[in-house]
């Protein structure tokens, strides 16, 4: 008797053994957020310390606009037709205080590469300097300014009508330290565009100017035909 309950024991041992289940549990589901809630933010973002703000890198311009020395910028042809439609004015790049920018000052690169930039392969004039053979209708002034607790050199650059000091155009941006030649032609090129197409928006935009009246002629008065008089 007490052997056969012991191989009962045994059997059912045996079966509940063979019963367990071994497959893979399932996998995990995401539970869906409500639309409401905003993004998951993964971690917190690392806020700089006072005084890292200064010296943090400067944002790169408003496009990634790499400079290309045989490629022209998209504003040229209307900024060049715009130019000739007024007349074909005279330019000069000079300081805030009518400083030859570009004779021998520490700015000197980029004035160059600014004013390379506007001359739009010589479609426009641009003087170096004034004088009385060289009397300039628009002068655009650049400025050069450099922080030494920041990271950056601020350019800026405006466009003024000589003849009534009125604004044409303005551009800035910051070029990071230190700046190489591909800073240089790649940040004036961002300055020259931004001035340029300013500059086209005014004068599409400017009055046109009223044509002087005709007088009108007074019609001549009629001559009789030259007649043979009779002989006497």
């Amino acid at each position: 008797m007490i052997r056969s309950i012991a191989i009962s024991v045994l059997v059912s041992s045996a079966g509940l053994v063979g019963c367990v289940d071994k497959s893979p549990p399932p996998p995990r589901v995401a539970v869906p957020r409500d639309a409401g809630e905003g993004p998951i933010r993964r971690s917190d973002p690392v806020k700089p310390m006072p005084g890292e703000a200064a010296r943090a890198e400067p944002p790169p311009p408003a496009f990634d606009d790499p400079a290309l020395i045989e490629q022209e910028t998209p504003e040229r042809r209307a900024f060049v037709q715009a130019y000739k439609q007024v007349g074909r004015p005279l330019l000069i790049v000079e300081g805030l205080n009518q400083t030859d920018i570009a004779g021998g000052s520490a700015d000197r690169p980029v004035a160059l590469v600014f004013s390379d930039w506007l001359r739009s392969d010589g479609a426009v004039s641009i003087t170096t300097a004034r004088g009385d053979r060289a009397k300039p209708d628009v002068v655009i002034e650049l400025a050069v300014a450099e922080d030494k607790d920041r990271p950056a050199v601020n350019l800026s650059a405006r466009a003024i009508n000589v003849a009534d000091n009125v604004l044409l155009g303005q551009a800035m941006v910051d070029m990071p330290k230190p700046a190489d030649r591909a800073a240089i032609n790649r940040y004036t090129r961002f300055l020259a565009r931004k001035l340029m197409n300013d500059m086209t928006r005014t004068w599409n935009n400017a009055p046109v100017q009223p044509m002087m009246p005709i007088e009108p002629v007074a019609p001549a008065k009629p001559q009789a035909a030259p007649g043979t008089l009779p002989s006497r």
